[in-house]
């Protein structure tokens, strides 16, 4: 899926959890690696990376009206939120491809 967004070019807003803190980021991935334990997103300068082993699984969230991805913990918690970016012209693309994506896996 992620390999998806990337190929169609779509804006993301991520926002990445971490104890105490929120950090937000809106950015075209352009590469995506899987790499020593590290997922990592990059593109236009910004950087997400998540260590592998604390991802238990994903989860879509439909109650917005975009949908959300969810990378979530072992914790059960939201590790990495990935959504379209807030003034995006492509969040119909995001939408189905998040819809597919959970479909094609139910």
């Amino acid at each position: 899926m992620l390999r998806s967004i990337i190929d169609q070019g779509l804006r993301l807003n991520c926002a990445l959890d971490t104890p105490g803190a929120r950090q937000c980021c809106e950015f075209s991935p352009r590469k995506l690696d899987l790499d020593n334990r590290l997922l990592v997103l990059s593109g236009e300068g910004a950087v997400v990376q998540v260590i592998l082993p604390v991802i238990a699984g994903l989860a879509a969230d439909f109650s917005v009206s975009e949908g959300e991805l969810h990378l979530i913990g072992v914790d059960g918690g939201s590790l990495l939120s990935i959504g379209p970016a807030s003034a995006a012209l492509d969040a119909g693309g995001w939408r189905n491809l998040l819809h597919a994506a959970f479909k094609s896996s139910c």
